[in-house]
C-alpha cells in the first residue's frame, strides 16, 4: 500500500511538472549557463520527465543541436529505479558524461547531465557542483510548482465569486476601494474601475428603515479598526438601486498598523423587499385582528405565543409578563381561581388543554366572573387559534329571565302548598261577609257545622259583638287594601274557651281571605318565652335565637341583643323570617344540609356555615339548634346558638390552601423538591425529585435518617463530607444556600449533575428551624454542552495556535536560512575571485547564522520537551551562589563586549532545591538578556531576598523597560517585542522556556519592568539544607604512556557531511585515524578488516537505518562494547531517547557542533590512553 502511495504522488508530481510546458525558462537557462561555466568545453543540458516517463529538454549549453543526448533517453527509464544520485561512464563516442537526479517534492522528476568529449573524467569538485546545481534546480521546480498551484487557487476563487451572489473587496487605510473581485459587474452591472478608489461610503448610502442600525455598527467599527457585519445599504446600478450586505475584517502588518479592511459584499435587494412585504402584511393582519371585538391568540406546536390581538392582551395582561406558553397561561389562570367552575384544578387544565380540535368546536364557560364562549381550532402544522367572545350580557339575561321564572313557579307551588297544609282555619267572605269557602268543614276550630252557615252571614257563626268586629276588618281589608288583624276570645264546641288571631286579606273580586288561629297555646308560650328571655339576655355575650317549629318555615320569634350585634339584623327585620335569610346567596353551603336532616328528624345539630350580614359582609358562623319538645313530646320549637368563628375559619382555610398550594406546586414543577429533617430524614418529595433521584417515593420516605439511596458527591466523585452536607449547613447557619453545583449519584449507579437550592422552614420569625426545603434541578445535559463548547473552543484555540505557531517558526527560520543559502551562493558563484579575509567574512556571517538557526531548534525542541512533560530532572541541593558566580563568568564575554558591568549581592551557602543544568539554562537566558537589552554603561544587579518561605533571586538591569503594552505580549512564542529588525540576536522563546523550567523545579519567574527605567526579573525558589560533602580520594597519578591514533568509523551517505567530519577530525591531528563508508555493506567490510575502537552512525542509511547496521556491527569480534555515537538530523526528544535505548552513549545533533564533538571524542581519546 505504502509504495502505491508513493507512486501515485510521484504521478501526480509528474503531471504537474508536465503543465509547466517545455518552453525555455530563463531561471533554468541561467542555472545550465552557470553549471557550463565551471567546465569548460563540456556540454551541460537538463531533461524533466513528462506523466509518460518521457524526457524533454527543459535547458542546454553546448550542445550541437537542441536534442536530448542518447544517454539521457536511457537513464531516464531507470530514473525511478536509480538508488543512486549520480551516474557517470563513457557514451559511443568516447565523451565522458555525468548525470545527476533532479527531485522535485521529493520524487525524481529529471536529470542534470554533462559530457566532455576529452578530459577522460570528472573530478569531485566538478560531481560536487553537479550535484548542487541539480539541488537547486529542484529547488527552481518546487518553486514553479507552488507558483501554479496559487494561480490555479487564485482563478477557482474568481469562477466561484462570479457563480455567487456575492463579491470580494479590498480597501486601505482611508477606506479606498483597492481591488474588488470580477463579481461585482456580475452583481450590479458595474465594472471594477468604477468601484476602485471609492470609500464605502462614497459608493453606498445608508438604508432609512435599517432596523438594526447597521450604518451606524460600521461607523463604529471602522473608528475602532474592528471586524463589521451585515451592514445593509443601498448602492446604484445601471438596473436601479439596490440593497446590498456588506461585511469586513480589518488587516494590520507586521508591526501591527492597520493597514485597510478585506471582505465581502452580498446583493440582498430581494431579500429586503421580501422581508418588508412581510412587515406589511404582518401589520395589516395585526390591524384586522385588534378591530375584532373577540379574544384571538395564536400558538405555535410547542404552545408559544405567536401572535394576539389587543382584547386578548388587556385580559390577560397580569399574566403575560414573562411571555408564558399557552399551557403555562391556563395553569397560571386556574391557580388565580379564573376559573370558578374548576373543582379539580389538575383535571381542569387537562381537559381545558385538549378542547384543540381541527373543527374549533364551541365551549360555554364562566371566566373572571364572565361569561365567555371558547373556540381553539387546531391548524394542520399544529398552530392552535384561540378565540374567546364576551356573552356575560346576554348570559345575564338568560339567567335573571331563567330566575324570575323559577321564582313564579315557585310562588305558586309555595301558595298552594301553604293553602293546602296550614292548620289554621280559613274561610272566603264576600264584601258582605256571607261564608263563600272553608279550608276544612270538618275542621275541629269551627264553631257551627260548616253546612248550617255556608252562604248565610257571617254573624250566623259567632256572637253578634265579634262579628261587627269582623265585618269592621272586612270593610277597611277591601278599603285599603291591607291586610287586617283581628284578635277575640270564643268558645269552642267543645266548651273551652279559646283566644283567637284573625287575619282578613283582601282578595279579587271583593273578597278576603279570613285565617283564624287558636292562640291559646301561643299565649302559655309566650308567657314561658318571656321567662326564657330574660334568660337569655341575661348572657349578653351568646348569641341566640328560638324558632317555632309549629308554624310554616319556622319563624323566628326571639332573638336576643347578641344576635343582633352578630347579624346587623333588628328584632323587626329579623322575627318573622326563617333563618335561612342569614345566608344571603350562599345557598350551598357544605353545613345546610345537615342542618336541614337533623331538622327534619328533630334532632339537634353543630355545624359551621358562612352567613351573610346585613351590611353584606360574610362572616363564619358556628351554629348549634336544639330541638324543644312539649309535655308530649312534640316538637314546638327550636333553640339556636350562634358564634362567630370567622378568624378561625380563615386560619384554617389559610392551611388547607397552603397544603394544598405545596400539592399542587410540588406535583407540577420540574424541579426536584425534598423536606428533610435536621437529621436528614425525609418528610416528602415530589416525582420529579424521584425522578431525578432514580427511586420511588416509598424507598425516600422509608429511608432511615441519613441513609439515602442516592448520595451527593463531593468533586472527587466520593460521597459529600457530612459538614458540607446542604441540609446541615442550613441548619448550623440558618441561612438558605442557592444554586450549589453538586453531582449526584442515582441508585442505578448513573451519575448526573444538579443545580441545588436550601431554605430553613421556621414556624416564625427568630424560631429554630425544624425542617429544610431542598430544591434541584437535574443540569446534567447543560453540563455536557458546556463541556462540549469548552472542547470545541479548545480545539480551535489549538489549531489557530499551532498555525500561528508554524507561521512564525517559518519566519524565524528563513531569516538565517536566507544568509546561510545566500552567502553560499556568493562563495559558489565567486570562486577563485575572493581572498580569504572575504571568504572568512562570508563564513563568519554562515557561522553565525546557522548558530542563530541551531538555537531556534534547540529552544523549540527544549519548549517541546516542556509542554508534552518529557523534561527530565534531578532535583537536588545546588548551591546559589555558585550558580550565579558561575553564570556571570560565562556571561563576562557579552558584558564587556557590550560595556554592562555585574554587580553581585548572594551571599555565599545560599543552596535551593533545584536542577542544576535547568536553572543554569534559566539564569544564562535572563543574565543575557538584562545585557543584550541593556544600554553601554549599565548595570546588571543579581542580589537575593530571603523571605520565611522561599528565597527570591532578583536580576534587575538598567535598560530601556518595556511599556504595559509590551508586557502583555511577553510569553508569545517568537515575540520580540519590536525587536526583530535590530541588531540584538533572539528567537523569542528563551523567557518561555525560563518560565516553564522554573516551575519545572518547582520555583516561579515573574518579571516588572517600567519604560525607561529598566526590567526587574524575580526568581522565587525553595530553600534547603546544605548537603553533607564525601571525603575525597586522593586521584591516583597518571602516568604518560605511548599514545596511537584512536580508529574511528563513520557511516554516512551524504559525501558534503562526511568531508565535514573529516574536516573537523583533522584538528586533532595524528591522533585520530578516520574511515568513512557511504552505506552499512561498506562499514561492515571495513570494519571486518580494520576493527574500529569508535563508531558513529547516520540514522538514515542507504538499505537500512543506522539502528540495524549497529546491531550488525556489535555482532563482529571486538565491537561488541565500542563506544557508538548517533549523528543526525532527527532532533525530537524521542529520537534521542530512542538512540540512548538502542545502545549509543551520544547524540550529535545535525548541524553539529563541532567543539562538543571534539571534546566528545577527546573524552574517547583519553579512554583509550588509560586503557593503554
Amino acid at each position: 500500500m505504502a509504495t502505491t502511495t508513493v507512486e501515485a504522488s510521484r504521478e501526480g508530481t509528474l503531471r504537474a511538472v508536465g503543465k509547466l510546458g517545455g518552453a525555455p525558462e530563463e531561471e533554468f537557462d541561467i542555472l545550465v549557463r552557470l553549471l557550463a561555466r565551471q567546465i569548460p568545453g563540456a556540454a551541460v543540458w537538463l531533461a524533466v520527465l513528462d506523466d509518460q516517463q518521457r524526457p524533454h529538454l527543459k535547458a542546454h549549453s553546448g550542445l550541437a543541436e537542441p536534442r536530448l543526448p542518447l544517454v539521457a533517453t536511457e537513464l531516464a527509464v531507470t530514473l525511478p529505479l536509480d538508488t543512486s544520485p549520480l551516474q557517470q561512464g563513457t557514451d559511443a563516442s568516447g565523451s565522458t558524461w555525468a548525470a545527476c537526479r533532479v527531485l522535485a517534492q521529493q520524487h525524481p522528476v529529471g536529470l542534470l547531465g554533462m559530457a566532455h568529449p576529452s578530459c577522460g573524467h570528472f573530478d569531485d569538485n566538478t560531481l560536487a557542483a553537479l550535484r548542487e546545481t541539480a539541488t537547486l534546480a529542484g529547488a527552481l521546480l518546487d518553486a514553479r510548482l507552488k507558483e501554479c498551484l496559487w494561480r490555479h487557487h487564485a482563478e477557482r476563487v474568481r469562477e466561484a465569486s462570479l457563480s455567487s451572489s456575492d463579491w470580494l473587496w479590498e480597501s486601505d487605510d482611508q477606506g479606498r476601494v483597492r481591488w474588488v473581485s470580477a463579481g461585482v459587474q456580475a452583481h450590479t452591472g458595474l465594472p471594477p474601475n468604477l468601484v476602485i478608489g471609492r470609500t464605502l461610503q462614497q459608493i453606498n448610502e445608508p438604508v432609512a428603515d435599517d432596523l438594526t442600525n447597521s450604518w451606524e455598527r460600521y461607523q463604529e467599527a471602522r473608528s475602532q479598526f474592528a471586524p463589521f457585519r451585515d451592514v445593509l445599504a443601498h448602492r446604484p446600478s445601471p438596473t436601479g438601486r439596490i440593497t446590498v450586505s456588506i461585511s469586513g475584517t480589518p488587516v494590520f502588518d507586521e508591526a501591527g498598523v492597520f493597514r485597510g479592511y478585506r471582505g465581502t459584499t452580498s446583493n440582498v435587494t430581494e431579500r429586503i423587499e421580501a422581508q418588508r412585504a412581510a412587515r406589511a402584511a404582518e401589520r395589516l393582519l395585526n390591524e384586522a385582528m385588534d378591530s375584532l371585538t373577540a379574544g384571538v391568540m395564536i400558538s405555535d406546536p410547542q404552545g408559544r405565543v405567536v401572535i394576539a390581538n389587543a382584547v386578548w392582551r388587556r385580559s390577560l395582561a397580569e399574566y403575560m409578563h414573562d411571555n408564558p406558553t399557552w399551557p403555562e397561561l391556563v395553569q397560571r389562570m386556574a391557580d388565580a381561581g379564573e376559573y370558578p367552575a374548576a373543582q379539580d384544578r389538575a383535571d381542569f387544565v387537562r381537559w381545558r388543554l385538549s378542547l384543540a380540535s381541527p373543527r374549533g368546536e364551541q365551549h360555554e364557560m364562566r371566566w373572571k366572573g364572565r361569561w365567555v364562549i371558547l373556540s381553539d381550532r387546531l391548524l394542520n402544522d399544529g398552530s392552535v387559534v384561540h378565540l374567546s367572545i364576551d356573552i356575560s350580557d346576554r348570559k345575564e339575561a338568560e339567567l335573571a329571565l331563567a330566575r324570575q321564572q323559577a321564582q313564579l313557579r315557585e310562588s305558586q307551588d309555595q301558595l298552594s302548598a301553604v293553602l293546602g297544609a296550614v292548620p289554621d282555619l280559613w274561610f272566603v267572605l264576600d264584601a258582605d261577609g256571607r261564608y263563600l269557602d272553608c279550608s276544612s268543614d270538618k275542621h275541629p276550630l269551627l264553631v257551627q257545622p260548616w253546612d248550617k252557615v255556608r252562604g248565610k252571614t257571617f254573624d250566623a257563626g259567632v256572637p253578634r259583638p265579634i262579628a261587627e268586629l269582623a265585618l269592621a276588618a272586612i270593610g277597611r281589608a277591601l278599603a285599603t287594601g291591607e291586610v287586617q288583624r283581628i284578635q277575640y276570645d270564643l268558645t269552642t264546641a267543645d266548651g273551652v274557651e279559646r283566644a283567637f288571631e284573625a287575619r282578613i286579606s283582601p282578595m279579587p273580586q271583593q273578597r278576603v281571605l279570613y285565617v283564624t288561629r287558636d292562640l291559646t297555646e301561643l299565649r302559655n308560650l309566650e308567657r314561658d318565652v318571656l321567662i326564657m328571655q330574660r334568660a337569655f339576655e341575661a348572657e349578653a355575650s351568646l348569641s341566640m335565637c328560638v324558632s317555632d317549629a309549629t308554624q310554616p318555615d319556622m319563624p323566628l320569634i326571639y332573638i336576643n341583643p347578641a344576635f343582633e350585634r352578630l347579624t346587623g339584623y333588628g328584632r323587626a327585620e329579623a322575627l318573622g323570617q326563617n333563618c335561612r335569610f342569614l345566608q344571603g346567596h350562599l345557598r350551598d353551603e357544605p353545613g345546610c344540609s345537615t342542618l336541614r336532616e337533623a331538622i327534619a328528624h328533630g334532632r339537634s345539630a353543630s355545624v359551621t356555615i358562612r352567613n351573610v350580614r346585613k351590611d353584606g359582609s360574610i362572616f363564619s358562623n358556628a351554629v348549634h339548634v336544639a330541638p324543644v319538645r312539649n309535655a308530649n313530646g312534640e316538637l314546638t320549637h327550636y333553640i339556636g346558638v350562634q358564634r362567630d368563628v370567622t378568624e378561625q375559619t380563615r386560619a384554617a382555610d389559610k392551611l388547607r390552601l397552603s397544603e394544598e398550594l405545596y400539592r399542587s406546586v410540588a406535583l407540577a414543577i420540574s424541579d426536584g423538591l425534598l423536606v428533610v429533617t435536621p437529621a436528614l430524614g425525609i418528610l416528602a418529595v415530589n416525582p420529579a425529585g424521584c425522578d431525578i433521584v432514580g427511586a420511588e417515593q416509598t424507598a425516600l420516605m422509608n429511608a432511615e435518617s441519613g441513609d439515602w439511596p442516592f448520595e451527593l458527591l463531593g468533586p472527587d466523585a466520593a460521597p459529600l463530607p457530612s459538614d458540607q452536607h446542604p441540609v446541615l449547613r442550613v441548619i448550623a447557619t440558618d441561612q438558605p444556600l442557592v444554586n450549589q453545583i453538586h453531582a449526584l449519584r442515582r441508585t442505578d449507579g448513573e451519575q448526573r449533575w444538579v443545580a441545588l437550592n436550601a431554605h430553613p422552614l421556621q414556624l416564625r420569625p427568630e424560631a429554630q428551624t425544624f425542617a429544610v426545603v431542598l430544591t434541584f434541578r437535574d443540569i446534567t445535559q447543560q453540563r455536557h454542552s458546556e463541556q462540549a463548547l469548552r472542547d470545541k473552543q479548545a480545539a480551535e484555540l489549538a489549531s489557530h495556535a499551532k498555525s500561528e505557531f508554524l507561521s512564525r517558526m517559518s519566519h524565524e527560520m528563513r531569516t538565517p536560512l536566507n544568509a546561510v543559502i545566500g552567502f553560499a551562493q556568493l562563495l559558489n558563484l565567486s570562486p577563485g575571485n575572493l581572498d580569504a579575509a572575504t571568504v572568512r567574512d562570508y563564513a563568519g556571517h554562515v557561522l553565525e547564522a546557522g548558530e542563530h538557526l541551531l538555537a531556534l531548534i534547540d529552544d523549540v525542541l527544549d519548549l517541546q520537551k516542556i509542554e508534552q512533560g518529557a523534561v527530565t530532572l534531578h532535583l537536588h541541593p545546588v548551591d546559589l551562589h555558585l550558580a550565579v558566580t558561575r553564570t556571570t563568568e560565562l556571561l563576562m564575554p557579552l558584558a564587556k563586549a557590550a560595556n554592562v558591568r555585574f554587580e553581585l549581592d548572594v551571599p555565599a551557602g545560599t543552596w535551593v532545591q533545584a536542577d542544576m543544568q535547568r536553572l543554569r539554562q534559566v539564569l544564562l537566558n535572563v543574565g543575557s538578556n538584562a545585557i543584550k537589552y541593556n544600554h553601554p554603561g549599565g548595570i546588571v544587579r543579581w542580589r537575593l531576598d530571603a523571605l520565611p518561605d522561599h528565597l527570591a533571586l532578583c536580576i534587575e538591569d538598567t535598560g530601556s523597560g518595556m511599556t504595559e503594552e509590551q508586557m502583555s505580549r511577553l510569553f508569545q512564542p517568537f515575540e520580540r517585542l519590536g525587536r526583530e529588525t535590530s541588531t540584538i540576536e533572539g528567537t523569542g522563546l528563551g523567557l518561555i522556556i525560563a518560565r516553564s523550567l522554573t516551575q519545572a523545579i518547582g520555583g516561579r519567574l515573574s518579571i516588572v519592568s517600567r519604560a525607561g527605567i529598566g526590567t526587574s526579573v524575580r526568581l522565587q525558589l525553595q530553600p534547603t539544607e546544605a548537603p553533607e560533602v564525601p571525603p575525597v580520594e586522593p586521584a591516583p597519578m597518571l602516568l604518560p604512556t605511548e599514545t596511537r591514533a584512536l580508529r574511528m568509523l563513520y557511516v554516512e551517505d551524504n559525501r558534503i557531511n562526511a568531508i565535514l567530519f573529516e574536516e573537523a577530525m583533522r584538528l586533532h591531528g595524528e591522533r585520530v585515524e578516520l574511515r568513512v563508508a557511504e552505506d552499512g555493506d561498506e562499514a561492515l567490510a571495513i570494519a571486518r578488516e580494520w576493527q574500529p575502537e569508535v563508531l558513529v552512525l547516520d540514522a538514515h542509511l542507504p538499505g537500512a537505518t543506522g539502528f540495524e547496521v549497529l546491531r550488525l556491527l556489535r555482532a563482529l569480534p571486538g565491537l561488541d562494547t565500542a563506544p557508538a555515537y548517533m549523528c543526525s538530523a532527527d532532533a525530537m526528544p524521542d529520537d534521542v531517547q530512542r538512540a540512548y535505548e538502542a545502545g549509543f552513549i551520544g547524540y550529535w545533533t545535525k548541524p553539529i557542533n563541532v567543539a562538543t564533538v571534539l571534546a566528545d571524542v577527546e573524552q574517547c581519546l583519553q579512554r583509550s590512553r588509560g586503557a593503554a
